[in-house]
């Protein structure tokens, strides 16, 4: 397996627990970091709502080595 394969797969494995980590409302201040905004989200739809996208976000990246092929990774 190639390294570009480790270092996606990673990434997808951090964004899917980053995005746990907010749905679950445990992080919070999470939020404010991938919004890039000065607005404190607190109430639980929006965390859910948030928790989710980046979730799926995740197995996207996760799927990009099955869906683009391992030999089309240039990083």
């Amino acid at each position: 397996m190639p390294i570009q394969v480790i270092f996606v797969v990673v990434i997808g494995i951090l964004f899917i627990y980053c995005g746990y980590l907010i749905f679950s409302r445990k992080a919070p201040n999470l939020l404010d970091l991938f919004l890039k905004q000065g607005v404190s989200y607190n109430d639980s739809l929006s965390a859910k709502i948030f928790g989710t996208i980046i979730i799926i976000a995740g197995i996207i990246v996760l799927l990009l080595p099955l869906i683009l092929g391992i030999e089309n990774m240039n990083i």
